[in-house]
């Protein structure tokens, strides 16, 4: 078996957004996410410069890019994105090289 795929968003929120706003539309839109061919898990954080970090797990590399197709136009992103500053998204997709333990 190989190795998860891992992807890291990171972004800042747009002016006036709180984190409730934040959290509460990555639950919507993890649980659209949640339905895709190969997801593994998602969880979110918060940096203390105020950068919100998003990593998911993917079985192959092909489905952690093929999820940006599949999320385009639904709601769910249409919201998510609204909540996000212009140009501030970035992606990493990565493969692993060593791991140990199981993801929840």
């Amino acid at each position: 078996m190989q190795p998860p795929i891992f992807e890291i968003l990171t972004w800042k929120s747009a002016p006036n957004v709180t984190e409730k706003n934040m959290i509460d539309s990555m639950s919507r839109f993890g649980n659209l996410v949640s339905t895709l061919p190969g997801f593994l898990h998602q969880s979110l954080y918060k940096r203390r410069d105020e950068t919100w970090v998003c990593v998911y797990f993917w079985e192959t590399e092909q489905q952690a890019h093929d999820s940006n197709d599949l999320v385009a136009g639904t709601p769910e992103f249409s919201e998510l994105i609204s909540l996000i500053e212009e140009g501030s998204i970035t992606m990493e997709v990565l493969t692993a090289l060593q791991e140990r333990g199981i993801i929840a």
